[in-house]
């Protein structure tokens, strides 16, 4: 059942669910305090509520707690320190079976060296090593990006390959960044390897807008939350609510596929978020990325 202001209605079992849309309907669903993700993800994963129930585990393994566990954990190892060189090693690995190739699927190929990567920094490097022991290793359920950081490299590979202006402007932005730190006849390739974190981040703008266009196209999940509280979550001012118990979702697609926010919204098109359009500003949370308000991935 679908209403004047685009939110919908409707029960999955037994389960009431509530479909959230526009300004209000996505600033409900990413920044209410009562709507959980991790109860919202037991509605179609229902062994998760078991990782719920804090007086089965031991308090750290509550899912509360897992950033600070993790956080940790890290912290009191030296393993970070490597972390840089494995994810290098494997990458060029790839590069060189992709040069060898000639014709590769970025997709496929991509994956698996991610998959690679994450498995060696995690220090499973046994099962990193052999291809037959990784492909039998599932880690979608657990680390979301394992499947999210290939598929946006790739399309943006694929973009920047079908697209002229862009691949000019980006290439010109890496190679600008090249001279400015090029020194004693060093190769691009051993600049690009020596950048810090921090030049990546802040000196790429056209390749930073290359890979938040992607997300905006690649990355589209539904999502589910779960009213916590006794009482009803309104939706703004809409006059509509989410009952307690109910379920609410919402699809990134609502805003990232918005011709009023993005123009001509199935092109590939970074300029979008450059500062002279700013298109994502356009409303209130109208690029979601990898989520968005109080609880988000990492950028």
């Amino acid at each position: 059942m679908a209403s004047p202001t685009g939110n919908y209605s409707f029960y999955l079992g037994r389960d009431r669910v509530v479909g959230l849309s526009g300004p209000q309907g996505r600033r409900t669903f990413f920044e209410s305090r009562d709507l959980d993700l991790d109860a919202g993800s037991a509605l179609f994963l229902p062994w998760a509520s078991l990782a719920l129930q804090a007086d089965i585990f031991a308090s750290d393994a509550h899912p509360s707690n897992l950033r600070s566990v993790v956080r940790t954990t890290l912290l009191r190892t030296q393993t970070l320190e490597s972390i840089p060189a494995t994810i290098e090693a494997y990458t060029t690995a790839t590069l060189d079976h992709i040069a060898m190739k000639g014709l590769f699927d970025p997709f496929r190929e991509l994956t698996w060296s991610f998959t690679q990567s994450a498995m060696a920094a995690m220090g499973i490097g046994e099962l990193a090593s052999s291809s037959e022991l990784s492909r039998r290793v599932v880690l979608g359920a657990a680390f979301g990006a394992q499947g999210n950081t290939p598929t946006v490299t790739s399309w943006t590979l694929i973009g920047l390959s079908t697209d002229g202006h862009w691949m000019a402007q980006v290439r010109k932005e890496v190679s600008q960044v090249i001279f400015r730190y090029q020194d004693n006849g060093e190769s691009a390739d051993q600049v690009l390897r020596s950048l810090s974190m921090h030049t990546w981040e802040h000196e790429f703008p056209l390749l930073h807008a290359c890979l938040l266009e992607s997300i905006r196209l690649a990355v589209l999940p539904v999502v589910f939350r779960k009213n916590i509280s006794t009482t009803d979550v309104k939706i703004g001012d809409t006059g509509e609510v989410i009952p307690p118990g109910a379920y609410a979702t919402y699809d990134f697609r609502d805003g990232a596929r918005n011709p009023d926010i993005y123009p001509d919204p199935q092109r590939w098109d970074p300029g979008r978020f450059l500062p002279d359009r700013a298109e994502r500003l356009k409303e209130a949370i109208a690029f979601t990325g990898f989520g968005a308000g109080r609880r988000k991935c990492r950028k």
